[in-house]
């Protein structure tokens, strides 16, 4: 199977996401099982805690197992939460569902659930946000700077 015909890049999905790409970065064989073959994506039960996390953060709903992230760190007290961006660029769509949107925009949170804190480096290279700014920016048809604050929180091992 090629992601190449006629000189065309063929994407597994309607829309490239943070999550698609970062698969393919980092484990090729997940990436072609996951987007080519269609087979389920491997997930650990951090990261479907964190996936937990997000759909209660979207419907505004803590559950049982969440509530403490939520109280602990203010969350659902302001600002839209699980925002989802579909942007249309040189006949690539790009999707993006992000954690928290303040000031119309110009401040973007990221949430990551970890079993270990990140130090400065891996917060550093984690791009994620910085392609959402990208989706805004894109969808507004306006380049300017966003405040990105990237909140770790860590879970029990």
């Amino acid at each position: 199977m090629t992601l190449l015909q006629n000189n065309t890049i063929i994407l597994p999905r309607l829309a490239l996401s943070w999550s698609m790409v970062e698969t393919f970065l980092t484990n090729e064989k997940q990436f072609i099982d996951t987007y080519l073959y269609n087979k389920p994506f491997y997930e650990t039960e951090y990261i479907k805690f964190g996936k937990k996390l997000g759909e209660e953060l979207q419907y505004k709903r803590p559950g049982f197992d969440t509530r403490f992230i939520f109280e602990k760190h203010g969350l659902l007290n302001d600002g839209i939460y699980e925002q989802k961006y579909l942007v249309k660029h040189d006949n690539i769509y790009l999707v993006g569902f992000i954690d928290k949107i303040e000031y119309g925009g110009k401040v973007i949170h990221e949430y990551k659930t970890t079993v270990n804190l990140w130090d400065d480096e891996k917060c550093k290279r984690h791009l994620q946000p910085e392609l959402y700014s990208t989706l805004i920016s894109l969808n507004n048809d306006k380049f300017e700077d966003r405040e990105i604050k990237l909140c770790i929180f860590e879970t029990v091992k």
